[in-house]
């Protein structure tokens, strides 16, 4: 009845292969004197996906794994560019003002993050949304798909 709730697995934000690297420059001379260019690329194993019952007695949804943690495989591998610009202009002997942009998700990746694991809704009342995309990202719930490319432009005074 309680499947495989005490059986050993994966916990549900198990990913494998973690992979980030970020690399910045700043040119010390020249015509492009500080300017600051740098790149992040992350990616990421997949997470597990579960076949999550409802509990017999309480009848919860998505309380008993069954069949095991992960027994349907795991989500894809995901991926992420940026780009990071700056340029600082020098105002006093202590001061500057920096300008610049930071651009995420450059290739505006869009690959699934999390499914609805839940196969019922309540003991005895299947789940029409079990195995497709879940969250959208407010109210502290994850979004479903990585968030589209994105910019944020700025201006520092550093004293």
């Amino acid at each position: 009845m309680l499947g495989n709730q005490f059986g050993l697995g994966f916990l549900n934000t198990d990913r494998r292969h973690i992979f980030n690297n970020f690399l910045s420059y700043t040119f010390a001379a020249g015509i492009l004197r500080n300017l600051t260019l740098g790149t992040g690329v992350r990616i990421e194993s997949g997470v597990p996906v579960n076949d999550l019952r409802a509990h017999p007695v309480y009848q919860n949804a998505g309380e008993i794994p069954f069949g095991g943690r992960g027994s349907l495989g795991r989500t894809p591998t995901t991926g992420e560019g940026d780009v990071h610009a700056e340029y600082g202009f020098k105002v006093r002997e202590k001061q500057s003002v920096h300008f610049g942009a930071d651009l995420f998700n450059v290739a505006n990746q869009k690959t699934l993050l999390v499914v609805d694991q839940f196969q019922d809704a309540s003991l005895g009342t299947p789940n029409f949304d079990f195995k497709k995309a879940r969250g959208d990202g407010n109210l502290g719930v994850p979004p479903a798909y990585q968030r589209p490319f994105n910019a944020r432009l700025f201006a520092k005074w550093t004293f």
